[in-house]
């Protein structure tokens, strides 16, 4: 049980990110801040797909230098946000980007992607929709696809799961609240491991705030060649 109902949440989500300004979504430049995983994600999607000629990624709750980044590593990108405040951001880049505006859990494609990337997005999503997340993110993705995802993490060990609402002030003196669940690895391996991935990098690291992350790197089981 969340700390509020869903939709709540979302619609919190959605409103106080609509209300950032440009140099909050500048100031996360995930690119740097994450890459060595950033290269070795792009590494194992080209490895696995060397024979394609064209790429596609869904990035969820993306930046404009994400896109740019993956757009110059030749990906096809989509960048799916919550907030048309966040995706206007990425449209003053004038860069070959499909934005959808739509709540993840909303979002319906046939499309297959060959990688997907969430660097501190799907913090936002609620508890108890979170695996159904990760099952929807399975499915998108090709066989051999590759999903890299950055979470907070929490040292609570009772249920795993620390739900909470977090404050913060932008480069310009505004403040902002908003929902965010903290996972610690080994609950976060076994949703993984529920929605049929497997884990190929778990790493702990620091961000720029000086917050504990884990960087997850996983692929869709391939049930094909289970015993």
């Amino acid at each position: 049980m969340s700390i509020m109902p869903t939709s709540k949440i979302y619609t919190q989500v959605e409103q106080e990110y609509d209300k950032t300004s440009k140099s909050f979504q500048e100031s996360y430049n995930t690119i740097s801040e994450f890459e060595p995983f950033v290269k070795g994600f792009i590494s194992e999607v080209k490895q696995n797909f060397s024979e394609e000629s064209e790429l596609r990624l869904l990035n969820i709750g993306g930046t404009a230098d994400e896109c740019e980044h993956f757009i110059n590593q030749g990906f096809q990108v989509d960048n799916i946000d919550i907030s048309k405040k966040m995706l206007d951001f990425i449209k003053l880049k004038n860069l070959e980007v499909n934005l959808i505006h739509k709540n993840f859990t909303e979002f319906i494609t046939h499309q297959k992607y060959h990688a997907v990337w969430a660097s501190r997005s799907l913090i936002h999503i609620p508890v108890v929709d979170f695996y159904n997340v990760l099952c929807k993110v399975n499915n998108m993705l090709h066989e051999n696809g590759t999903f890299a995802s950055v979470f907070f993490t929490t040292e609570q060990n009772d249920t795993g799961i620390d739900e909470k609402y977090v404050s913060y002030k932008d480069d310009e003196g505004d403040e902002y609240s908003y929902y965010r669940v903290d996972y610690n690895v080994e609950k976060l391996s076994n949703l993984f491991d529920s929605a049929g991935f497997v884990i190929n990098n778990t790493s702990i690291t620091q961000d720029q705030d000086n917050e504990n992350v884990v960087y997850i790197q996983a692929q869709p089981e391939d049930l094909e060649n289970e015993n």
